[in-house]
């Protein structure tokens, strides 16, 4: 099947495997229309976590291995932000939460250490607008974080905004225009937003359904969330009109803990851990919605 083939509306379309060990709880950025994949676990009782870093170029359908990250980590909270990736916190050796802040740069492929944050965490979200990076909720050595910290790479600072009306661990996080969207799913599932321009909070309610955790992205102002039924890949929200709709398309895509990404108008799907066959994945998938 051409690539011109495979970008289909409703369609899921599998490409090139990741050649390395496959893995959950990664995560992923797109800087020149190029997918950037860093570190993850790819085994638990007792964690083993990665640091190796690749780069999924979707003209030619294939990966290259990028400078490690200095130190293995996993759920950790990444952005985007003038052409680099920024990486903060997460879990390292024997599952030691981190507070850390480091930043990737492809044209030098380097890494350098930035200001520390708050508080060490693991399971944190992270989105990006212009040139602040902000990270929400996870998991520190106390309890689940209602945290919003902002990091602001013109000051190399850190600021803490209003904190949220519920703490999220695993979430996905989503910039729109001036919001932020964060979401998990299930009994219990919490979908929040946060308004920049106004630093509030608003509940939108429980999620439709049990999504996966971690990952999620936006598409065309909406926001994309994995499912984890077979029969009910992805689900959209879409602020515009305050509402949930579920997406067509194959079900082999099905996972946890994986990473979602945007390159043009589609979503890309990378690794994660699939229950059902009780491992983790390497493969990647698109959808164009």
């Amino acid at each position: 099947m051409g690539a011109s083939a495979k970008r289909v509306p409703g369609i899921w379309a599998q490409w090139a495997t990741m050649p390395a060990t496959g893995r959950e709880a990664h995560r992923g950025g797109v800087i020149d229309g190029r997918l950037y994949i860093a570190g993850g676990r790819t085994a638990t009782n007792p964690s083993v976590h990665r640091k190796d870093v690749w780069c999924y170029d979707p003209g030619t359908d294939t990966w290259v291995a990028r400078a490690d990250m200095p130190a293995v980590r996993s759920s950790f909270a990444l952005g985007v932000m003038d052409g680099k990736l920024y990486v903060y916190g997460g879990e390292s050796v024997s599952d030691v939460k981190l507070n850390s802040l480091i930043c990737y740069d492809p044209v030098t492929n380097t890494w350098t250490s930035k200001q520390a944050g708050p508080s060490a965490r693991g399971g944190c979200s992270g989105a990006t607008m212009g040139t602040k990076f902000y990270v929400f909720g996870g998991s520190t050595t106390v309890a689940t974080s209602k945290e919003l910290w902002c990091y602001d790479t013109l000051t190399d600072t850190w600021s803490q905004l209003t904190t949220a009306p519920a703490g999220l661990d695993r979430g996905g996080l989503v910039a729109i225009g001036t919001k932020l969207y964060v979401c998990t799913g299930g009994s219990g599932g919490v979908f929040l937003c946060y308004d920049t321009l106004t630093d509030s909070w608003t509940d939108l309610g429980i999620p439709p359904a049990v999504f996966s955790t971690e990952g999620a992205t936006a598409v065309g102002g909406k926001f994309y969330i994995l499912n984890r039924a077979y029969d009910q890949p992805m689900y959209t929200y879409d602020p515009a009109v305050g509402s949930w709709s579920l997406q067509k398309g194959s079900s082999s895509i099905s996972r946890s803990f994986s990473v979602l990404a945007t390159i043009g108008e589609d979503v890309w799907v990378m690794g994660g851990f699939d229950a059902n066959a009780g491992k983790r994945l390497a493969d990647l998938w698109q959808y164009r919605p």
